[in-house]
This record gives C-alpha cells, sequence and structure tokens, in this order.
C-alpha cells in the first residue's frame, strides 16, 4: 500500500529538511502576525482584514481537508498524513 501511495504521490511523500521547515513556518509566522496587526490597526472592512480572514480560512481548509478526504478514502481516521507513508 505504502508504494502504491508513494509512486502515486511522490511529493507528498518527500521528506522536507528540518531548516528548510523552520524558515517556512518562521515566515509564515510573521507574515500571519504582520496581516493580523496591519487588520487590527486599519478597522473592519479594509484589505488587511480580508487578508487575515483569507489566510485563516486557508490555513483551517489546509488543516481539514485533507484529513477528512483521507479518512473518507481510508475508511478510517486519519490523524496526519505522515502516518500513512511510514
Amino acid at each position: 500500500m505504502v508504494s502504491r501511495m508513494d509512486s502515486a504521490c511522490p511529493l507528498v511523500a518527500c521528506p522536507v529538511a528540518p531548516g528548510v521547515f523552520r524558515f517556512a513556518v518562521t515566515v509564515f509566522t510573521i507574515l500571519a502576525f504582520a496581516v493580523t496587526w496591519l487588520s487590527a490597526r486599519s478597522g473592519k472592512q479594509t484589505a488587511w482584514t480580508y487578508l487575515a480572514f483569507g489566510y485563516m480560512v486557508g490555513v483551517l481548509a489546509n488543516a481539514l481537508i485533507p484529513h477528512i478526504a483521507l479518512t473518507i478514502a481510508m475508511r478510517r481516521y486519519m490523524r496526519a498524513l505522515q502516518r500513512l507513508w511510514r
């Protein structure tokens, strides 16, 4: 099963170096903080507020959609994608 999934989704199964992961998390955290701060300072119905809301929706969708899709496809609860590749 794992080999079939690896050949079907080679990019998902590729490991990410810890330094690259930390850099990406740091950049996205700083960007999210900056957008949230600008949204709080500029008030309602501004581009920063809509950007902050879009970022929140994107993070939520990224967290939920893969797990829901895999749970339906595998017919068991999938709490993390990493469990599928081990």
